[in-house]
């Protein structure tokens, strides 16, 4: 079996959020909280909002944005200008109205109001999602404009969940990966729900990023198999594919299979540099190509025969 730890760790170097990258996204996320900030200050002259970063970005499974291919940040918006009287609250819709008149002309991509959140593009390297939260009795809001309503569902919840579910530096890694190949193939899982699966189905494998990787997908092909669900661990609890239809459920677990079969194929070929050719096809151009072939002896599976030793 072939080893390609070093060459995923050095994959991962590539494919995580740098710092200069970090920086720049920040300068434009604090750009759009300025303007957001100066126009309910002086046009609607009420309470400024408060802002907290939230999502991949400050969990740090966030990846580089590279062209044609979008990264979303999230960066939540908690109004001050509203009392405890739920009754009194504006309607979702307004309030993703009020912000997206706040950022007209803003960027050239412009933005738009989405269910959850308002959506600014960025050339469509990244895109910002600004959801909005109201604060009462120490729980948080969500607006959500598909029914105008505003949901319990805190985004500091699930960094919490997160941090204390997360086993270590390798998990991070390998939903780094998970979100690296949906990206590069398309494939339709949104980033929670990824992030959600390789939390809970995390396999360790000390010193071989490789096995994890396969284990862990295999792992998680079985829970969606057998669950046919993925369940939010935070409020508001929902199931995150509740509004998959069938078909879509099973695309999507045959593609991890397809991702998982690849994997199997790489690691027992005989050619360092062919195994490197199936990475990336997953993965693209950036995964690294190996230098030398380091062979162990071989063993075949059979995609879901059963799990790598540790």
């Amino acid at each position: 079996m072939l080893n390609f730890h070093k060459e995923f760790c050095d994959f991962n170097k590539k494919i995580k959020l740098t710092k200069t990258k970090k920086e720049k996204i920040l300068k434009s996320r604090n750009a759009v909280r300025d303007k957001i900030r100066t126009y309910f200050k002086d046009e609607l002259k009420i309470n400024i909002p408060l802002f907290k970063s939230q999502g991949s970005f400050v969990i740090n499974t966030a990846l580089n944005p590279k062209e044609d291919i979008e990264v979303d940040i999230d960066d939540g918006l908690y109004l001050r200008h509203v009392d405890e009287d739920s009754d009194s609250w504006p309607k979702p819709n307004e309030i993703h109205q009020d912000i997206l008149k706040s950022l007209v002309g803003h960027t050239q991509d412009g933005c738009e109001s989405k269910t959850s959140c308002v959506r600014v593009y960025y050339r469509k390297y990244y895109h910002l999602d600004i959801p909005v939260y109201i604060i009462k009795d120490g729980k948080a809001y969500l607006a959500r404009t598909n029914d105008n309503s505003w949901i319990n569902s805190d985004s500091k919840e699930f960094k919490d969940w997160f941090y204390k579910n997360r086993f270590n530096e390798q998990n991070s890694r390998i939903i780094r990966y998970l979100k690296s190949w949906r990206d590069y193939l398309d494939i339709d899982f949104t980033s929670i729900e990824l992030t959600i699966l390789g939390i809970n189905c995390f396999v360790p494998n000390e010193d071989r990023d490789d096995k994890s990787l396969y284990n862990t997908l295999y792992k998680i092909i079985n829970t969606l198999k057998s669950e046919n669900s993925i369940s939010k661990p935070v409020s508001p609890y929902e199931d995150l594919w509740k509004d998959l239809s069938d078909y879509q459920k099973s695309k999507r677990i045959s593609n991890l299979e397809d991702f998982l079969d690849d994997i199997n194929t790489a690691l027992n070929n005989n050619s360092g540099n062919r195994a490197s050719l199936v990475f990336r096809e997953l993965f693209g151009e950036c995964f690294p190509l190996k230098k030398e072939q380091e062979q162990e002896e071989i063993k075949e599976y059979t995609t879901g025969a059963k799990l790598w030793g540790k």
